[in-house]
């Protein structure tokens, strides 16, 4: 009995993690905050400093509106079952593109620069670009399960 108990919470917390761990837009969130620590030492030593502070502004921004997104989904999924209205689906759908326009314009301004950079200023540019472009594109999947949601609320 208790090794049947014991093998039950070990699949159960190793599904959990399994499923914690393949939460694309939370991988997202966790490239950016990475690449913010690497970014925040250049603020110091760069002679790119203003471009450097904003790429690190930039990496916390999006961190922040991810942060803010989840808790939107968690305060959302707390809800019970049934209670989702179609303005809190309409309110996570705006906030996503909202996001996605956010990036949008960091990208343009990234690609838009017109200064001599360093060299690590040069390759953390053209990750953080990577990184925009991986947002919008797992932006643009999440809004599609939102949607497919939104489609099965009947509505009242």
């Amino acid at each position: 009995m208790k090794k049947s108990i014991l093998l039950t919470l070990v699949f159960t917390l190793c599904c959990c993690y399994a499923y914690a761990a393949d939460i694309p837009l939370l991988n997202v969130r966790d490239k950016f905050l990475a690449q913010a620590q690497e970014i925040k030492p250049l603020m110091a030593t760069s002679r790119n400093a203003l471009l450097v502070s904003s790429m690190w502004d930039a990496c916390v921004m999006v961190s922040y509106q991810l942060n803010a997104y989840f808790y939107m989904v968690g305060i959302f999924e707390a809800t019970a079952k049934g209670a989702a209205t179609q303005e809190q689906i309409d309110f996570i759908i705006s906030w996503l593109n909202d996001i996605r326009r956010t990036n949008d314009l960091n990208i343009n301004s990234l690609k838009n620069t017109n200064i001599t950079l360093e060299k690590k200023s040069q390759e953390q540019l053209e990750k953080l670009l990577v990184n925009f472009n991986n947002a919008n594109t797992q932006i643009g999947k999440e809004l599609e399960r939102v949607k497919v949601f939104k489609k099965k609320l009947k509505p009242k």
